[in-house]
């Protein structure tokens, strides 16, 4: 890495989270960390280019190669959450994979919002 460039820490509690998607997609950690920023950056250069009704003028080729790229199959992200135990946003709880589990629903909003509820309270 050239002299000078900052390079920021990811905050501690993120490594296992990451680590655990890293394993579930057999990625270096790094790669992971890589691809989900690259989807961030384009997902907020389109909306940047959506509020501001024109382009963004400097788009790395990177996140330009990202926000054509196809969608990884459901069974990555089954296997980054098997076992996960989650408080719903409905107060429920939720292992994920286990037999007695409520079944779990997600609603992924716009702006990045994302809401959990079992099937009894959606």
């Amino acid at each position: 890495m050239p002299k000078g460039l900052y390079s920021p820490k990811i905050a501690e509690d993120l490594i296992p989270v990451l680590y655990r998607i890293a394993k579930a997609k057999r990625k270096p950690m790094t790669q992971v960390v890589s691809e989900i920023l690259k989807d961030a950056l384009a997902q907020e250069i389109e909306l940047q280019q959506a509020n501001e009704h024109k382009s963004v003028s400097y788009v790395p080729e990177s996140v330009k190669t990202r926000q054509n790229a196809i969608y990884e199959d459901t069974e990555v992200f089954k296997k980054s959450i098997k076992g996960l135990k989650i408080k719903l946003d409905c107060g429920h709880y939720c292992t994920i994979g286990h037999n007695f589990a409520n079944t779990l629903i997600i609603i992924s909003g716009g702006k990045g919002i994302i809401k959990t509820y079992c099937h009894n309270c959606y």
